[in-house]
């Protein structure tokens, strides 16, 4: 039980301090994302993701570029589509 918290704790406490860095490099972005290593690889060789590789091996990511590829294919909730159909539906009807 107890290790499993410290676990937990190490585990909050480096997200907190990723979240603080401007550029993460793999194994970070791991921890970062929850992504798997494999996955950030087929994610970089498709160029699906936005990552540098200056020194043509190692791969570093701009968090921000990061954040904002995360959040890039947003899905409306169900309160949101039936907020728009309401007001096309009263639109169409003052119409």
């Amino acid at each position: 039980m107890e290790e499993n918290f410290t676990s937990d704790l190490y585990s909050n406490l480096a997200k907190q301090m990723l979240a603080q860095k401007k550029v993460l490099n793999t194994e970070e972005l791991v921890i970062y994302t929850g992504l798997s290593q494999t996955t950030i690889h087929r994610l970089t060789t498709q160029r699906k993701i936005p990552h540098s590789q200056p020194l043509g091996r190692k791969l570093f990511f701009d968090r921000e570029k990061i954040d904002e590829w995360l959040l890039s294919k947003p899905r409306k909730s169900t309160d949101e589509i039936a907020e728009e159909a309401s007001s096309i539906t009263f639109r169409r009807k003052r119409a």
